[in-house]
């Protein structure tokens, strides 16, 4: 981690706060997590479990690992957020054929996570405000309660980690920054508002509740006693290598030549978060992960470097076609987050 992250600090010998602080994560055990899946397989059913796929390596391994592992009757739920790569698409449909599961997509179809992306950059008042999640995450959860409950199919398991966990880090690293944001400026620009219907036009096309339609969450909160949630790196360890191994040699996984990590690259608009970090922090959005996966054993120094390195050197290659085209900035405002220098962001 470079000396640029906010609120970072080092000891006598060079090691910083952040590896200091890193407690090693506990899991429930696979024998918990078998006597879950064969409560659920009790009853027959067309599907026991749904996996959530976004088509990245985590919940690929997760439907591999559902399928050939667990031996489930699976369905495969994708929520298609408008900015999935091509080769992502490819994997996911390579990955249900090779192991024979039903597999659905469900995008919207008025294109509302670009309108969302589109008019929240328009409306942020300072530089990097914007978060690249926040017109997916809604869409991403409600699509699979959605088939859940259409399907009743009594299991979802997620494919998130602990291991990969970094808002804590991510937070305290940005916390200085936000503090002098400008609030309450946003509140007199006509694009907030616009991004603030688009949110609501996107919860009633794929509504779950009238309470979730009018929730300020982006991420909705979902109970219901006859369908259980559960991620499956609570009980087993998250292993990167064999994760990686396994996706390859089994599902025929890529990823383009040009990408230099396997990590978060099912969506075109990480590469636009990264460049924020690095004018921001110095350093990744990744970098934070990287400082995780050394504590743990999954990465060495050497690597995590060579990958962080490569980032920085091209983290604005793409982003004109991204923020132009796919996103659909104006050219000027586009032009100033693709010039913003020294900490004084041009973008009004």
């Amino acid at each position: 981690m470079p000396s640029t992250v906010h609120g970072i600090t080092y000891d006598e010998q060079g090691v910083c706060s952040y590896c200091r602080s890193y407690l090693p994560e506990s899991y429930y055990g696979e024998e918990e997590l078998y006597r879950i899946i064969e409560e659920t397989k009790r009853k027959k059913r067309d599907y026991d479990c749904i996996v959530p796929l976004s088509g990245g390596r985590d919940s690929t391994y997760i439907l591999y690992y559902a399928k050939k592992n667990l031996d489930m009757k699976v369905l495969a739920v994708n929520y298609d957020n408008e900015f999935s790569p091509e080769f992502t698409k490819a994997n996911i449909k390579r990955a249900c054929e090779i192991l024979k599961v039903d597999y659905v997509s469900v995008r919207s179809k008025r294109d509302y996570v670009k309108k969302i992306a589109k008019h929240s950059m328009l409306a942020s008042t300072e530089f990097g405000q914007y978060g690249e999640c926040v017109g997916c995450t809604y869409g991403y959860r409600s699509v699979v309660y959605r088939k859940a409950r259409e399907y009743s199919i009594p299991l979802i398991l997620w494919g998130e980690s602990k291991e990969e966990d970094t808002a804590g880090m991510e937070m305290k690293a940005f916390e200085p920054i936000r503090r002098h944001e400008g609030k309450y400026k946003k509140l007199i620009n006509k694009d907030f508002y616009a991004a603030e219907i688009y949110r609501l036009l996107q919860r009633l096309e794929l509504f779950l509740s009238w309470k979730h339609v009018f929730s300020r969450r982006f991420d909705p909160i979902f109970k219901d006693d006859k369908i259980k949630q559960i991620r499956i790196f609570d009980y087993v360890s998250w292993d990167r290598r064999r994760i990686k191994e396994t996706i390859q040699n089994e599902l025929q996984w890529e990823k383009p030549a040009e990408l230099v990590s396997t990590w978060r690259a099912d969506c075109a608009l990480v590469a636009l978060t990264n460049y924020y970090y690095i004018k921001l922090l110095g350093c990744s959005k990744s970098c934070f992960g990287y400082t995780k996966m050394i504590n743990s054993g999954q990465m060495d120094r050497v690597e995590a470097l060579e990958q962080e390195e490569y980032v920085l050197a091209n983290c604005s290659q793409g982003l004109e076609e991204i923020l132009k085209e796919r996103i659909g900035l104006p050219e000027s405002h586009a032009n100033g987050i693709l010039s913003y220098q020294d900490g004084v962001s041009p973008v009004k």
